[in-house]
């Protein structure tokens, strides 16, 4: 009931459950959800009709109140029934009335369905129960958050419920690929993932809550926070016939799938392979040594051709008795290109 400054706490009140406090001036919400005020009062604040200042509490709301908040010099309070109330200094719309008049009574700024509020220096901001987020006010620095500078004399929306209750999407990708669309969504919005096999590897499946296991790309509901896990396999496949898998070609020796000669050198990827041969470099001297011979054979040969070839092996391999005899160690087997020469030599096109 003074206006002497207190360096210790005196007692205003009793069963009070919330207080709030503006630019020299406060409130409370009693047990009962009374809501009281006191102080400074120039622009109705207070909201008790008048612009006198209050050295002792007045009673503003009898019951049903309970929220409130305290700007510079405007105050808004909420009811049990979601009613937005709001009273005091309106020069930049901060009451969110429609206009720019000061208010000594508290006026409706929403019928019901507000759940949360907060009072700036002259901006205003609530939450309704769908959880969508609304100011009116001041702009000026873009306090609003509405994308502009413009004062609003009028509630505008910010952010939808959904915006303001985000879900987040993990998303795991094995072995063998990538996979996008992980990000923060919007409540119960749809969103879409990609699963990108690397090469050799092809995409299997999903698991986890998508709308299809198989089918990529897929969607996921985002009513919550969600994860979901892609699987790739390796490619089996043999693209071009050479006895080598796409995930062999791609991955193990870096050849084309596509190509079963990949160097060009007139031996298949997989007899490069399996000789132990780089089928990514042309062997142009072993392939010019099998034409040589080649050409000895045909030149050797009768009018039978190939079958006397053939009766005649030991004749007309590609390796004379020398060198086969270099390859040759007592009790050893050393690996050599003879079983392609065999294959070669039946081979002929004679």
């Amino acid at each position: 009931g003074s206006t002497t400054h207190r360096l210790s706490p005196v007692q205003i009140s009793a069963g009070v459950s919330l207080v709030g406090g503006g630019d020299n001036s406060s409130r409370f919400i009693k047990t009962n959800g009374s809501l009281w005020a006191m102080g400074r009062n120039n622009y109705g604040q207070l909201g008790d009709g008048s612009t006198m200042q209050r050295n002792t509490p007045v009673q503003i709301e009898a019951s049903g109140v309970y929220g409130l908040a305290s700007g510079q010099a405007h105050s808004l309070f909420l009811k049990a029934d979601g009613s937005l109330h709001a009273t005091g200094l309106n020069d930049v719309g901060q009451l969110g009335d429609g206009t720019t008049s000061d208010r000594s009574n508290p006026i409706q700024v929403e019928a019901n369905g507000v759940v949360s509020v907060y009072a700036g220096h002259k901006h205003s901001l609530y939450i309704k129960s769908d959880r969508s987020l609304w100011a009116m006010g001041s702009n000026s620095n873009g306090q609003l958050g509405d994308g502009t500078t413009t004062d609003r004399h009028t509630p505008v929306q910010i952010l939808s419920g959904a915006q303001m209750n985000p879900k987040a999407l993990t998303i795991n990708a094995g072995t063998g690929g990538t996979v996008s669309g992980a990000a923060s969504y919007d409540f119960n919005s749809t969103a879409t993932i990609t699963a990108t096999p690397s090469a050799g590897y092809l995409f299997s499946n999903w698991s986890g809550p998508v709308a299809s296991t198989s089918a990529n790309p897929t969607t996921v509901n985002m009513a919550y926070n969600r994860e979901v896990n892609a699987t790739f396999v390796q490619d089996n496949a043999d693209s071009d016939g050479d006895g080598l898998t796409n995930y062999a070609e791609l991955v193990t020796h870096s050849t084309n799938p596509n190509d079963s000669d990949s160097d060009d050198d007139g031996l298949s990827d997989s007899e490069e392979v399996s000789i132990g041969l780089n089928p990514n470099v042309a062997n142009t001297s072993l392939m010019n040594h099998f034409n040589a011979r080649e050409t000895t054979a045909r030149a050797e040969g009768n009018t039978s051709g190939i079958s006397y070839v053939q009766a005649n092996a030991l004749s007309f391999g590609f390796y004379t008795e020398a060198e086969k005899m270099h390859w040759i160690v007592p009790d050893t087997v050393v690996e050599s290109p003879w079983g392609l020469r065999k294959e070669m030599r039946v081979g002929l096109n004679m």
